[in-house]
């Protein structure tokens, strides 16, 4: 799925479609899954080289996104593998690999952000995040993900930052940072 102005994949409605075995790449958006739909399901994707971010859950909740290669996603403006926003809650981020892989006409900010009350109850595990230019994980505005049992590593800044928020983070590898592990402020 390559090259559309908005999404490659956009899901406005329904529930619970199932996303499988696909590239989405060169998109302004690789995957957006909006309000209105719930319990979709994203799995064993390619998604990269996208403008914006890889994929991104504004408002919905009950999504799987599982076992899928993201990276890569930016370009004007640095974007981020996973965006969660907009009181999206209740979604499992597992066994994905998420990374920058240094393309500078691509460049992924963070592998995984939440931002916004209500993005609770999101389960984020079993995840490779490295080599990211800023953050491996960040979340903010009172976003209260549970971290649990991932690889995150090589960031440039920052494994897991936390900004007015209250993610309980547990069994994680972190390595290989400038600055911090973990920042809480």
């Amino acid at each position: 799925i390559i090259h559309f102005w908005q999404a490659g994949i956009n899901i406005l409605s329904g529930s619970e479609n199932i996303i499988k075995n696909c590239k989405v790449l060169e998109n302004y958006e690789g995957i957006w899954i909006e309000s209105s739909s719930s319990g979709n399901i994203i799995h064993k994707c390619r998604i990269y080289q996208n403008e914006a971010d890889g994929i991104m859950i504004a408002g919905s909740s009950s999504n799987e996104i599982s076992w899928n290669e993201i990276y890569d996603n930016g370009g004007v403006y640095p974007g981020f593998g996973i965006l969660i926003e907009n009181g999206a809650d209740s979604n499992l981020i597992e066994g994905n690999d998420i990374y920058w892989s240094g393309d500078d006409s691509h460049i992924q900010e963070a592998g995984i952000i939440l931002t916004g009350s209500g993005t609770s109850a999101t389960v984020i595990t079993q995840n490779v995040i490295h080599d990211h230019c800023h953050t491996g994980v960040m979340m903010e505005n009172g976003a209260n993900p549970l971290i649990k049992r991932n690889r995150i590593h090589d960031n440039g800044n920052r494994g897991i930052y936390v900004w007015e928020s209250s993610p309980k983070i547990i069994n994680n590898l972190i390595y290989g940072y400038q600055n911090d592990g973990i920042y809480i402020y």
